[in-house]
């Protein structure tokens, strides 16, 4: 079932006469309205400006792919559906290109042969290329494809041949396909493409000799040099063995997908315990991340991760305090090293006691100052940086406000340079803050159920605290009842990032035309 706002897209480009044509696997087409593999679509270059104003008009945004999958002619276009809080990726292609895995070095001067040929689809209220054209193109892909060398990545392209073009079989007109072929090709290569068809499956040696045949034949139409392509081919592969690492020694590392063409955004969600917040940041990262670069940042002082540095402070005081002067016994006396002990002032207590409190809270501070340097450096980028929680100064104690502000005034020197010094950290907050805030309110009765071990009173201060928390600058704040369905939430989220996205398309008043743009040469 198509996601609404593929049909609404779809409704837009049938009924304002877009000449345009969903070009490849369709075999998987209810995947692709569906959001779950890419809408590959083909679209006339004479009406480029009115089909960029269809796609911002149906809330879909540019993405910018990173420098080396970036070709002139394709962009990426990705819409957030709210009914279903799903993201959905129209590749908008211009221009054909194809050529090895992953790089297109070849300009394919078929747009028409595609577009004229397109067939309605009326399951899915969409034009697709027909199954002669969409099988001619899928063996000269194929073709192209073919590595010399590398055995496993053409074992992958040869399921994938089998797969569509087992789909595709049936549906083939042979005269059809053989007339088609002689006219976009040559008569010897039609010939070599209906053996390959009657093959049924993929034979590495058909598409050998079709390759020798294609490269030449198609040499006037090379977008890239073979020097080019060396070059691409070895970035790539040190991509994937830079995957493969991480994967192996479980390092968290980031690849850059796509980002925005101008300033990212900073999203940051907020609520009170059991509200739900680190659910639904951990759902938007998953869903965002798949298609475009997304940075997760948890802002918070409780169950979060921790920066290396917080670390080590944390242990060193929690091994410090365990133990009495003797070393022998453990010293019940001693303040809370943990997170919840932070979130209490303590003004009376002792000299050492108040320090250790402070230690801990500056290198919180100091983690968050950090934090926020990157938040802010993602964001100049083009990231979508999502925070679970973000610091204040307007409520200090709780609520990710500053914890030292008894000691402000202080008679000691060190504890009111301590107090100082964290403050200093908050107020970055204000030069680097949030673009959207999505506070996550609902019943005492609901936030109850889900924090029993909380009482009614601390959940009710902390969610006033939140609901009353006012912003310097222009961010914009949207509530969002918590009572509804998971989904639902994750929807309302979505929209309201897509409808941030669509603020600073209009502000920056960024070309969005292909003309414009930095490619692969």
């Amino acid at each position: 079932m198509a996601l609404q706002i593929v049909n609404r897209l779809l409704d837009d480009l049938n009924s304002e006469d877009i000449n345009y044509c969903h070009w490849k696997s369709n075999e998987h087409l209810d995947a692709a309205v569906n959001g779950d593999t890419d809408l590959d679509i083909l679209f006339d270059k004479n009406q480029e400006e009115r089909v960029i104003e269809t796609l911002k008009r149906n809330k879909f945004h540019l993405f910018e792919a990173v420098w080396y999958r970036k070709y002139k002619g394709i962009l990426d276009y990705i819409g957030f559906d709210e009914e279903v809080g799903k993201i959905v990726h129209v590749h908008t292609h211009f221009n054909l290109d194809i050529g090895e895995v992953g790089i297109k070095s070849y300009h394919l001067p078929w747009e028409s042969l595609i577009l004229d040929n397109k067939v309605f689809d009326t399951h899915f209220n969409i034009y697709r290329s027909s199954a002669e054209v969409e099988y001619l193109l899928l063996v000269v892909r194929t073709a192209f494809k073919h590595n010399t060398i590398d055995s496993k990545s053409n074992l992958s392209v040869s399921k994938h041949f089998n797969l569509e073009a087992g789909w595709l079989y049936d549906q083939v007109d042979p005269a059809k396909l053989k007339l088609l072929s002689s006219a976009a090709l040559s008569n010897e290569m039609a010939d070599l493409i209906e053996r390959i068809r009657l093959d049924r499956q993929h034979n590495e040696k058909r598409f050998v000799s079709l390759k020798k045949l294609l490269q030449p034949y198609f040499s006037p139409h090379r977008i890239l040099s073979p020097q080019r392509v060396g070059y691409l081919k070895a970035v790539h592969l040190i991509k994937r063995m830079q995957i493969k690492l991480a994967k192996r020694l479980r390092f968290p590392a980031k690849f850059p997908k796509r980002n925005l063409p101008h300033q990212g955004v900073i999203l940051c969600l907020m609520g009170s315990d059991g509200a739900g917040k680190s659910t639904q940041t951990k759902e938007i990262t998953k869903e965002l991340s798949k298609k475009v670069d997304v940075l997760f940042m948890y802002m918070g002082s409780g169950d979060g991760p921790m920066s290396f540095q917080r670390k080590v402070i944390s242990k060193i005081i929690k091994l410090g305090t365990s133990f009495n002067a003797s070393g022998k016994s453990e010293n019940k006396n001693a303040p809370k090293t943990g997170d919840a002990g932070l979130k209490k002032n303590i003004p009376r207590a002792g000299l050492f006691k108040q320090l250790i409190v402070s230690i801990k809270s500056v290198s919180l501070a100091f983690e968050k100052k950090n934090r926020l340097k990157r938040i802010d450096k993602e964001r100049k980028r083009g990231c979508i940086v999502i925070c679970d929680r973000y610091p204040q100064t307007s409520i200090q104690g709780y609520n990710d406000g500053p914890k030292l502000y008894a000691n402000a005034n202080s008679s000691n020197f060190i504890l009111r340079l301590l107090s100082g010094y964290e403050l200093s950290c908050y107020k970055l907050a204000r030069q680097i803050y949030p673009d959207l805030v999505i506070k996550l309110t609902g019943s005492l009765d609901v936030l109850e159920s889900r924090r029993p071990e909380m009482s009614r009173e601390e959940i009710k201060k902390k969610q006033d605290g939140i609901i009353h928390l006012q912003f310097d600058h222009p961010t914009e704040v949207i509530n969002i009842d918590i009572d509804k369905p998971v989904h639902e939430i994750k929807g309302a989220i979505l929209n309201a990032l897509s409808e941030q996205i669509s603020k600073y398309d209009s502000v920056n008043k960024k070309s969005l035309t292909v003309s414009q743009h930095s490619f692969n040469k």
